[in-house]
C-alpha cells in the first residue's frame, strides 16, 4: 500500500510541477528583450584567483562587448592574491586600455570580498559581474540593459552555454545548462528566479549598496544565490534576458565536478535555511509560494524514497546477505528474493511502468524545448543525452545525498 500511494503521489506532483513549468515557459518564450530607452553606464567587475589559463580570453570577450556598447564602460579586475601569471596578463590589458583597472589584494579573502571591492571602486550605474573563466557575447549588454528602464528591476541574468565542451563530463554539464536556460525562463514568468548566476549577471549598483553587497562565503558558498534572495526581499525583480548568452568553462573531471557540486548543494541548503522567512510566504508572491515548496518537496521526496528502500532491505537483511554471498561465490543470481523484500513487486509493476513512461516522455519533451532554447538540436546529441539521463542524474543525486550528510555532521565545504 505504501508503494502504491507513494508512486501515485509522485505522478501527481511530477505532473503538476512539470506542467506549471511548461505553461510558464510557453507564456514567456515568444517575448523579446526590451529595447533600451537609454544606455546606462556600466562597471564590469571580475574577481580573479589563479585564472591565467582563461583570463586573457575573458578580457578579449569583454573588450569586444565594450566596443559594441553605446554607454559609458569600465572594467575592474580584483585579483584575490593570485600566485600565477594572471595579474601580469591583466596589467598588459590595463596599459593598453585606459578603461581597465586592476586592484590587487595581498591576502586571499574570497570571491565575495573581491566582488565587493570592485563594487566599491565602481563609479557607474550598473554592475556587471563576470567570472574569470566566462566569455559573454559581444552584444549581451544590448539585450540586458533595456530591463533596467523599469525601476523595479534589481538584476538581470543571462542564458549559459559551455565553452567548447570536449569530454563527456563537459558535455553533460552543457546539457544541464540547456535545461537551466529553459528553467529560468519559466521561473522568470513566475517571478521566481532565485539565482543570479556567476558567469554573467547585471545588478543595479544602488540596490547592491542598499543590501550591503555580497555575503561572505563562510556564511554560504553560493553567494550568487544568496544575494538574489536579498534583492528580492528588498522589493526588486530579477529578470532573465531571452537573447543574451555567456559561455563558460566547466569542471573537466569528475573529481573537480564533485567538489563544485558539494559547494553548490550545501550552499543551496544553507541559503534556503538562511532565508527561510521567504519560503511559503505569500508576501513574496510566487517566489515564496513556488521556490520554497518545490525545493522542499524534492528533498523530502528524496528522503522518503531512500528511507523506504533502506527500511525494506534492513527488514529482509538475511535475503540480501544470501544474494551477496551468492555473488561473491560465483553462484548464479537468483532474483526470487526481490518480491519478498519489496512485497510482491509484480503487483506494482503497472505503477512503475506507467510512472517511468510518463516521466521519461515528459523529460524528453522538456529537454527538447531546452535544447531549442539554447539554439541546439537534441538529435545531434541524443546518445549523450541518454547517457546524461541514466548516468549523470545518478551522479547529481549522489552529490545531493553526500552534501546533506556533510551538513548533518557539520563538515564545512570550502569555496576552493
Amino acid at each position: 500500500m505504501f508503494v502504491d500511494l507513494l508512486f501515485i503521489f509522485l505522478i501527481m506532483i511530477f505532473f503538476l510541477i512539470g506542467n506549471i513549468l511548461l505553461v510558464s515557459y510557453f507564456f514567456n518564450y515568444r517575448r523579446k528583450d526590451p529595447k533600451p530607452i537609454s544606455y546606462p553606464s556600466v562597471s564590469v567587475v571580475i574577481p580573479v584567483w589563479n585564472e591565467n589559463r582563461t583570463i586573457a580570453e575573458t578580457m578579449e570577450s569583454i573588450v569586444k562587448m565594450k566596443n559594441s556598447y553605446k554607454g559609458e564602460f569600465e572594467i575592474i579586475i580584483v585579483d584575490n592574491n593570485s600566485t600565477d601569471d594572471g595579474p601580469k596578463i591583466v596589467q598588459q590589458y590595463a596599459k593598453k586600455y585606459n578603461y581597465i583597472k586592476l586592484i590587487y589584494e595581498k591576502d586571499k579573502q574570497g570571491k565575495s570580498f573581491a566582488i565587493n571591492k570592485g563594487i566599491n571602486a565602481a563609479k557607474n550605474e550598473l554592475i556587471v559581474t563576470i567570472d574569470a573563466d566566462s566569455f559573454p557575447y559581444k552584444d549581451s549588454l544590448e539585450y540586458i540593459v533595456g530591463y533596467f528602464d523599469d525601476a523595479k528591476t534589481g538584476a538581470v541574468v543571462t542564458k549559459l552555454r559551455v565553452k567548447d565542451p570536449k569530454h563527456i563530463i563537459e558535455k553533460f554539464q552543457n546539457i544541464e545548462y540547456f535545461y537551466s536556460n529553459f528553467y529560468i525562463l519559466a521561473l522568470d514568468y513566475l517571478e521566481s528566479v532565485f539565482v543570479a548566476r556567476g558567469p554573467l549577471s547585471v545588478f543595479r549598483r544602488a540596490v547592491l549598496k542598499q543590501i550591503g553587497g555580497f555575503i561572505d562565503a563562510k556564511v554560504t558558498p553560493t553567494e550568487d544565490m544568496e544575494i538574489t534572495f536579498r534583492v528580492r526581499k528588498a522589493g526588486y525583480n530579477i529578470r532573465v534576458s531571452k537573447e543574451a548568452f555567456v559561455e563558460t568553462k566547466v569542471m573537466p573531471t569528475v573529481k573537480a565536478l564533485y567538489k563544485q557540486r558539494m559547494r553548490w548543494n550545501t550552499g543551496t541548503i544553507k541559503t534556503f535555511f538562511l532565508h527561510r522567512d521567504v519560503l511559503f510566504n505569500p508576501v513574496y508572491n510566487f517566489f515564496g509560494l513556488w521556490v520554497g515548496p518545490t525545493v522542499a518537496f524534492s528533498y523530502i521526496l528524496l528522503f522518503i524514497v531512500i528511507y523506504y528502500l533502506i527500511r525494506e532491505l534492513l527488514n529482509n537483511i538475511d535475503l540480501v546477505q544470501k544474494a551477496v554471498w551468492n555473488i561473491t561465490h560465483h553462484i548464479p543470481l537468483d532474483f526470487s528474493w526481490i518480491p519478498f523484500v519489496y512485497h510482491n513487486i509484480g503487483y506494482y509493476i503497472p505503477y512503475y511502468t506507467f510512472f517511468l513512461i510518463f516521466s521519461f516522455s515528459l523529460l524528453i519533451g522538456v529537454y527538447y524545448i531546452a535544447f531549442l532554447e539554447s539554439n541546439v538540436s537534441i538529435r545531434s546529441s541524443f546518445m549523450i543525452f541518454m547517457a546524461y539521463v541514466f548516468i549523470y542524474y545518478l551522479f547529481l543525486l549522489s552529490c545531493n545525498l553526500i552534501a546533506i550528510w556533510k551538513l548533518i555532521i557539520n563538515k564545512d565545504v570550502p569555496w576552493r
